[in-house]
Order: C-alpha cells, then sequence, then structure tokens
C-alpha cells in the first residue's frame, strides 16, 4: 500500500533563510497555478503577494482588475459583469484611486 501525500503540520518557520526559502518557492508556485487558471479558463487573474519583509510581488494585470472591478456591477442571477452600468461615480472612487496610485508606488 502506497503512502501518498502526507499531512504536513502548517506553522510559521523561525529560521527566516528558510522562511525566505520556503516564501519564494510558494509564490512562484501561487504565481504559476494563477496563470494555469488563467490559460486553462479564460479567466483575468491577478494577485498581489506580500514577503515577509514587506516587497510586494505582481502577477497578471492588477491596475486592470481594479479598472474592471471598480467599473463595473455583477448581475447576481447570472454571475456575469456589465461593464456599462458602472456609474462615474465608482469610477473615481477615492479607493480605487488610492489603489491605482498605490500599485503604480510599488510596481
Amino acid at each position: 500500500m502506497g503512502t501518498g501525500k502526507k499531512k504536513i503540520e502548517i506553522k510559521q518557520i523561525m529560521k527566516a533563510a528558510s522562511r525566505m526559502v520556503t516564501f519564494s518557492k510558494r509564490r512562484k508556485g501561487l504565481f504559476k497555478k494563477a496563470l494555469e487558471l488563467e490559460s486553462m479558463t479564460g479567466a483575468r487573474v491577478a494577485a498581489i503577494v506580500f514577503s515577509p519583509t514587506g516587497k510586494p510581488y505582481i502577477s497578471g494585470d492588477v491596475n486592470s482588475a481594479i479598472d474592471r472591478h471598480f467599473s463595473s456591477s455583477i448581475d447576481p442571477s447570472s454571475g456575469s459583469y456589465d461593464v456599462s452600468s458602472g456609474s462615474s461615480e465608482s469610477r473615481s472612487s477615492p479607493l480605487r484611486n488610492g489603489l491605482c496610485n498605490w500599485l503604480e508606488n510599488i510596481g
């Protein structure tokens, strides 16, 4: 009988160097899975991940995701976006502007 994958206990890695290596490997894996999801389904995927030292890492077109979110509304019955119904207020919201400015600063 095979052993298969064994469960590992999820806990913080205490050694800083090991923690950074693990973060780097997991970040690459996460971004790879995001790209696979995007290519397999046609979905638009964007992610922002912060390292333990606070450095941001970006995958996908985060600006486009923010623009789409703030300039559209979701039809709850179909789950689809209606880009044309976004109000001018939502397009220029302080939160959206703040996010876009923040992304420019970290990018």
